[in-house]
Parts: structure tokens; sequence; C-alpha cells
């Protein structure tokens, strides 16, 4: 089921929404390709999810902050980001996805998704009960589409293995309405309209999302700061900032800085062919 489709020259990107099932733990499985990738850096951005990333193509490299390159595994599993990441292409990109629900990769992995913020593994690291020949079994396959069905058989049929394990229906339900409001939402009010205390909420925030509530509420809002910026009558940046509960433009300015790993200006310079395949994608 097509969820959503770019086509933009040499970039194809395309979502499919998982079965209804599976809705409230996957937001969708996806396909990328771009002919054109090779030595292009792209900075991608937290999104408050945690995917599943299967290379057909060029493998990536990743650039630490210390300038360090590592090539990346063919299939990995991306932690919660809290600040951006930078990955260059070695050649052609051609893979598959499958993208978390905040809460919904605490469901297949039974482990502190905190232990894996902010960190990209390999697949095979990670006791997620997939076959482990899945990674050669997508690569054999002739074509993107083909591979898209078979990583989304195989999570699927994981995820409803799982299904005796919630990572908690009021825990989603707190995501859910952080995420709706743009990450404008009080902690404090939040825990208390769940029943819950502010501590318990952060423990459950850091366990089964992978980051503290405070944290996903920025990243929240930094999303939707991005697809503002975006759109061709945005406004000022102080008109932004005062839409986006900042406290003034200084404030939504330090915070894309700490969050992008860039200011805003330099962000609106630079390409983002395929990052902004992930920007407020659903």
């Amino acid at each position: 089921m097509l969820r959503d489709a770019t086509y933009d020259g040499a970039v194809f990107y395309r979502e499919y929404a998982p079965p209804p099932d599976l809705r409230g733990t996957v937001r969708c499985f996806w396909a990328l390709r771009d002919a054109g990738a090779e030595g292009r850096v792209e900075r991608v951005l937290p999104d408050g999810c945690m995917e599943i990333v299967v290379h057909r193509g060029a493998p990536m490299v990743r650039v630490g902050s210390d300038g360090r390159r590592e090539i990346q595994p063919r299939a990995v599993l991306a932690g919660q980001l809290r600040t951006a990441t930078m990955l260059v292409a070695t050649g052609a990109v051609d893979m598959v996805g499958v993208r978390f629900e905040p809460a919904g990769c605490a469901q297949m992995l039974r482990a502190p998704l905190r232990e894996l913020a902010g960190a990209i593994v390999a697949l095979s690291d990670v006791d997620t009960g997939l076959p482990p020949d899945l990674i050669e079994r997508i690569g054999a396959l002739p074509d993107t589409e083909q591979s898209v069905a078979c990583l989304a058989a195989h999570v699927s049929a994981r995820l409803r293995e799982c299904v005796g394990v919630d990572a908690h229906v009021s825990l989603r339900h707190a995501a859910r309405v952080i995420t709706t409001h743009n990450g404008a939402v009080r902690i404090d009010v939040l825990a208390k309209n769940l029943g819950w205390s502010r501590r318990r909420l952060e423990r459950q925030f850091e366990r089964h999302v992978g980051v503290s509530p405070k944290v996903f509420c920025r990243v929240m809002r930094l999303q939707e700061v991005v697809t503002r910026l975006a759109q061709p009558r945005g406004g000022s940046l102080a008109q932004l900032a005062l839409a986006m509960g900042y406290a003034d433009q200084a404030h939504l300015a330090r915070d894309f800085r700490e969050l992008a790993g860039q200011t805003i200006t330099e962000y609106l310079a630079e390409a983002h062919a395929l990052s902004d395949c992930f920007t407020s994608s659903l």
C-alpha cells in the first residue's frame, strides 16, 4: 500500500503503509534510490523514530564529530538520534527500510532503547529475532519493490510473534500527544494526565522510546521548524519562534544549532536530496 511517493530526477523515494494490525508499531516501510548520490554529504536530522535500513547499493560512510569516517554495515539499526548525523554515499544509493513508531521498536527488541540512543549499529549485532540470512535474501532480489516486500513480510511476522510484549499503551499515547502538538507539551501535565509521576514517565520514555520526553519534545519541534522553513512564505524567524513556542528568536537559533549541528542560515543554504525524504514524512 503506497503511503507517499516522490520522484525528482535521479532520486526516488516511496513509503508503504504497514498492515492494519501493525499501525501504532510501524510507521511505514520505505524504499529509496539515488543514482547520483556518490560523494554527497547528507545531514540526517533527528526525527523521533528508530529504523532498520538495508543497503542494496553502495554503502554509506558515517562522519563523526571528530571527522573520523566509518563505513556502515549493509544492514543497520538506527537508534534515536539526539543530534544530526552526517552520511556520505560511496556510490549509487539503493536501500529499503522500516521506520518504527516512537515506542514501536521496543516491542521487537525487548531491551532498554536508551542503550541505542545516538547509535547506528550493525543489525547482526542486535537480537531482533529476524532471520540471520535476511540481508542476503533481500540483496538477491532483482528490484527494490520486491526487497521492500521481503523486509516488510519478515518484520511484520516478527512483530506478530511479540504481540504479548507491549510497550505500554499509555506511553504510545504520550508519544502521539507530543508528536501531534509538535513538542509543545508540558511534561508534568502530560504525566499527570496519564496518572503517572513525572519520573515514571521519564523512565518509561527512556526505556521504550530511547530518549527522555524532554529531548523527544525538542526533536518534534525541530521537525516542525524544518517543515515550516521549507514553505515559500514561512514568515520571519522571529515569527516562527513565536509560533513554535520558543522564548524568542535566540532560543530558536540555539536549539536548532544544538540539534541540527549548524545554524538555520547554513541549513537553508544546503541541499538535502536524501535527508529531505525523511523529514516529517508522515
